[in-house]
């Protein structure tokens, strides 16, 4: 599984007060979320008056698919007009034990195989995953070895 991690910092000059501040965010968020299906959080600059900074996060198995999306969310908030997108610092994780076909992009979280032997599981396999899912045949599987 891939995680795609953003965060994005606004100025909105107009706002000369945290309640004019809250007001844009909120538009943001509200619009993001009915647009994208994603929950933005304030995560920054909580106590300034023209700066904000908003976090979110998308998840999928392509990593050019989380990528667009990422961008995509971006693109959406900077044409809103509300305030300007001044930065925005992005990154796609692996989440979980990376054996997704799609190499390996790093690792975070204790998810997967490491969690399990980290944790007094000697195979690195979850203990409620039935034994005949654990075979080695994969004979089930189509000709591109997708499932």
């Amino acid at each position: 599984m891939l995680v795609g991690v953003c965060r994005v910092s606004l100025l909105a000059p107009q706002c000369h007060s945290l309640k004019e501040k809250r007001s844009v965010v909120r538009k943001v968020k509200d619009r993001i979320r009915a647009r994208f299906h994603i929950s933005l959080s304030e995560v920054g600059a909580q106590n300034t008056w023209q700066r904000a900074v908003l976090g979110f996060a998308v998840v999928g198995s392509s990593r050019n698919v989380v990528e667009a999306q990422l961008g995509d969310v971006v693109a959406a908030i900077d044409a809103m007009g509300l305030a300007q997108v001044i930065a925005d610092d992005r990154e796609v994780i692996v989440y979980g034990d990376g054996d997704m076909g799609h190499g390996s992009v790093g690792a975070a979280g204790q998810g997967g195989a490491a969690y399990g032997a980290a944790h007094g599981d000697r195979t690195g396999q979850d203990s409620w995953v039935p034994s005949a899912w654990l075979s080695d045949d994969d004979s089930d599987n189509d000709a591109g070895g997708k499932p």
